[in-house]
């Protein structure tokens, strides 16, 4: 299923995503972490493809909202990173992940999700 996400915020938002890969990532927790997708206001991009049913993401806007879960932990840099869910440098933060289940989509028989982002939410 392809993932997507749409900035319904009035500033530019930048997301983090941990997804499941357990060929790329196996001894260091299984799942692939990426960041930083970047959207404008009102801009919409699709981040990856996955057959696996969860997938993990951290948003922060420009503006300073963060959303944020209660799964992880999740290293992060500052700069535009690719790793595992286990690996950090001296340069990381820590950040919780919201977890999204992708079932039923799949149930219905969709091939994308969108997931709208906002300062309110989740």
């Amino acid at each position: 299923m392809r993932v997507c996400f749409r900035n319904d915020g009035k500033s530019r938002v930048y997301i983090a995503v941990a997804l499941y890969d357990p060929a790329g990532c196996a001894d260091d927790g299984k799942w692939a972490t990426r960041g930083w997708y970047s959207l404008a206001p009102g801009e919409e991009g699709c981040a990856f493809d996955t057959s696996n049913r969860y997938y993990y993401y951290y948003a922060e806007f420009a503006s300073g909202a963060k959303l944020s879960g209660d799964y992880g932990p999740m290293y992060v840099t500052k700069q535009a990173f690719q790793s595992c869910i286990n690996l950090g440098t001296t340069s990381s933060y820590i950040v919780g992940l919201i977890e999204r289940d992708l079932q039923g989509s799949a149930l219905r028989g969709e091939d994308s999700l969108t997931v709208e982002l906002s300062p309110t939410e989740p």
